[in-house]
């Protein structure tokens, strides 16, 4: 069941993360909750905005751990008056619903928590077979910003451990507009997949992958895509108007994302990669 964006207004402008991508602001709602507030980085980049709720509701629909989200704005005067926010970034921001990440407190980055030999550490994270959907979730939407040295994956503390979360999902369908998408194709640099990082192939070599795991991935993988086919309506409903998801758009995306010859691609690039990789 896919949830109704939120909408919430911006209270204060806490801080700018210096990234070399968007640098998004830290800031407080008027739901009392912290958010990573992203916009565009320029005024020919409301995509990159739009993907992010996008791909928020497809990790949904994955069962893929991922911050909630809302759509926030920033009120005139808190705007001019914000000495975090230049002229130009104004003009960006303006009236539009920019993209809010809820802020998970005490959360870290995977790179910093474990090593390659460090065992003790990988069994704190009680989702990291969920790195294998990932993976197969990357692909599928050819995701080019989640890479080994830049995995895009928070460490969010629970009772007894620490569960993957998936963020930043700006550069997704290859950086392009949808209207450019291709099919059946796949356009994926297979070296760029999260699997080969240090958790990923320490995973990979502790798991069989025999006949059973083939099957069961391959369900799984289906069944995340029909999940999608079933609620992609709501999806898109949900999508913020000023981000201008056209009517083409909508049948590009689901022929792109549901086209039968490209997904059996897909799940043949994942196998691949496993296999690669536990050589």
């Amino acid at each position: 069941m896919i949830e109704k964006l939120s909408y919430h207004r911006t209270l204060s402008i806490i801080s700018q993360y210096d990234t070399e991508g968007h640098s998004p602001l830290k800031v407080i709602a008027d739901d009392f909750k912290t958010y990573v507030l992203k916009f565009p980085k320029n005024r020919y980049d409301a995509n990159s905005i739009l993907k992010e709720f996008l791909c928020h509701y497809l990790l949904t629909c994955w069962s893929i751990p991922t911050p909630p989200i809302a759509g926030l704005t920033i009120p005139h005067d808190l705007l001019i008056n914000s000495p975090l926010i230049s002229k130009r970034d104004r003009g960006l921001i303006g009236d539009n619903v920019c993209f809010g990440s809820q802020l998970i407190v005490e959360a870290i980055e995977l790179n910093d928590f474990i090593e390659a030999k460090n065992k003790t550490s990988q069994k704190r994270i009680l989702n990291s077979n969920d790195l294998f959907k990932i993976a197969l979730f990357d692909l599928w939407i050819e995701n080019e910003d989640r890479r080994p040295t830049n995995n895009n994956i928070l460490l969010c503390p629970d009772k007894k451990g620490f569960i993957i979360n998936a963020i930043d999902h700006a550069f997704t369908f290859s950086t392009l507009n949808f209207n450019e998408l291709t099919y059946p194709t796949l356009n994926f640099s297979d070296n760029d997949s999260i699997l080969f990082s240090t958790i990923g192939k320490s995973i990979i070599q502790s798991t069989k992958l025999n006949r059973e795991f083939y099957i069961k991935s391959e369900e799984m993988f289906y069944l995340c895509i029909e999940n999608v086919a079933n609620s992609f309506s709501q999806i898109i409903d949900n999508l913020p108007v000023n981000l201008e998801f056209t009517d083409e758009d909508r049948t590009i995306l689901a022929d792109f994302l549901f086209n039968k010859e490209r997904n059996k691609l897909v799940f043949q690039e994942f196998w691949y990669i496993l296999n690669s990789i536990s050589k």
